[in-house]
Formats: C-alpha cells, structure tokens, sequence
C-alpha cells in the first residue's frame, strides 16, 4: 500500500544529520528499535552491542498540564528522537589507510549516513551495517540486503 505519514516523516528523520533531534507527540513506531533496545537485543542474544545498530535514541518527556491549549487539563508527553554518531559519521585515520570500499552497504564516506544492523546472528549483516533509508524512495529499508530478514519494527502497546 500507500507509505503513512509516519513513514515520511521516519524517513526524513534519518536522513537528518548526526545529533538532529525531532520531537513528536506519539512514538513513531515505523522507525524500529532504538538503539538501546536493539543492543539489549543483541546481548541477550550473544552478539556484541555497537552503535551501528540503530541510528537514533528515544526518551519520553512529560511536559505537565496545561502546556498545550488543546488540552489544559491532561499531562502531555513528548517523545524526543535524536539520531547518533554511527561508524558513518567519522573515520579514522586506519579507515582511510585501508579503504577497500567498506562493508556491504554502510556509508564510507563519513557523511552521517543512518545505518542498522540486522538482527539475524547468522548473517553477514549482523556485523556490517546497512544503510537505513532507500536512496530512491526517501523512505526507511525493511529488510536486511544481505538476508531479507525484515527489520524488527515497534508496536503500540
């Protein structure tokens, strides 16, 4: 089908630059897991936590009562989105040393590309990023291009 107005809007967030925030007054479930909850995944799971394993962290924020004129008399919550220095942000001096056209399909360039590990331990990907947003469409990737295992992706509770 048709992408949601929260697919946009996920995609542009992380196409944002390292450090951008965004705040949002509902989760924006079709951005996946943060990164703390996708490196607590992959301890559980045995693998090691990076910080390419997801390119934003989330925190709620309760801004009180009466801070809205929608709402004078009902707490309102926020969620602040900010996306994080990955590997794609900066490269060492050994990266430029030894370029041999970097890993799989994370950025080389050092231009704050937003990347994702895929979850799958068995797959190449697990350890070498993805980029996380479709160059063509502008929208979010679904699925890992080494494995096809879609991207793991939040509900409401």
């Amino acid at each position: 089908g048709k992408p949601t107005v929260d697919a946009y809007v996920a995609g542009i967030f992380a196409q944002l630059k390292p450090l951008s925030r965004l705040i949002a007054f509902h989760p924006l479930l079709g951005l996946g897991r943060s990164l703390e909850e996708e490196n607590e995944r992959r301890s559980m799971n045995g693998m090691d936590i990076s910080t390419d394993a997801s390119f934003f962290t989330v925190e709620k924020r309760i801004l009180g009562k009466n801070v809205v004129s929608w709402s004078a008399t009902k707490t309102v919550e926020v969620f602040l989105y900010t996306r994080v220095k990955q590997s794609s942000s900066s490269r060492s001096e050994n990266d430029h040393a030894n370029n041999d056209g970097g890993g799989g399909g994370g950025s080389t360039h050092g231009d704050g590309t937003a990347l994702f590990l895929c979850w799958n331990k068995e797959c190449f990907g697990s350890t070498n990023p993805t980029a996380a947003v479709c160059e063509k469409s502008g929208l979010l990737v679904e699925s890992c291009v080494y494995c096809g295992s879609s991207r793991a992706m939040k509900t409401r509770r």
